[in-house]
């Protein structure tokens, strides 16, 4: 709980601070942070927190290094923007799923299936989620992107648990089994889209299912 608080805090802290900087912007100012996240968020996922440059980043959207201290006081409050927004906009998808009603198995499959199209969607969650578990400094910053996108399974399976439904050693074996599958599946699926990566899809996710439903039943 006091992690969560803190978090909390420090996220409103940085977003009142950047919205102070950027008023001077005029209307455009949100524009041109929305783009300067973007480009961000390209340059993290293919080169990584050190690789990536700010004046790189800057370039991207026809500005200037300098310009990108008038939203985001240095490299790593860009990052950690970064990767709140991605965590953002997956669990405002992932809420179609609600916690309280259905089958565990099931809500498991959809919030993959959810994170499956999000990751095609939107690669650099796929690549600063893999950077970061590879050992790099991303998890130094403040702002885990695996513990923030992996948030909406862990909502769904600590609700089962609360209920009565599964036991407290069962989150961390599906955790396992879910995330870390379909990390595994999202690195080697093919990007071109069509029926055989739809295909190869729903084998996944027909596989998780039954994987599940045996810890489930263990």
């Amino acid at each position: 709980m006091g992690n969560s608080v803190t978090v909390q805090a420090a996220r409103a802290g940085r977003k009142m601070a950047v919205g102070t900087r950027h008023q001077a912007w005029g209307p455009r100012g949100s524009e041109t942070r929305g783009l300067i996240l973007d480009a961000a968020e390209r340059r993290f996922a293919a080169q990584g927190f050190d690789g990536a440059r700010l004046q790189d980043i800057a370039a991207d959207v026809g500005r200037t290094a300098p310009a990108i201290a008038h939203f985001f006081s240095d490299k790593a409050s860009l990052f950690r923007e970064v990767v709140d927004r991605l965590a953002d906009d997956f669990a405002a998808e992932a809420r179609a799923v609600d916690p309280e009603s259905g089958a565990v198995a099931g809500q498991v499959v959809a919030i993959c299936r959810l994170w499956i199209g999000f990751m095609l969607r939107r690669p650099a969650m796929l690549g600063i989620v893999l950077r970061e578990m590879a050992g790099g400094p991303e998890r130094e910053l403040g702002a885990p992107s695996w513990d923030r996108t992996s948030m909406p399974l862990a909502l769904v399976l600590k609700a089962a648990e609360a209920r009565g439904e599964i036991g407290p050693v069962v989150p961390d074996a599906v955790m396992r089994i879910a995330a870390g599958a379909t990390l595994v599946f999202m690195i080697q699926l093919a990007p071109e889209p069509g029926p055989a990566r739809d295909a190869a899809i729903e084998r996944h996710l027909d596989d998780l299912a039954k994987a599940v439903g045996a810890i489930l039943m263990a």
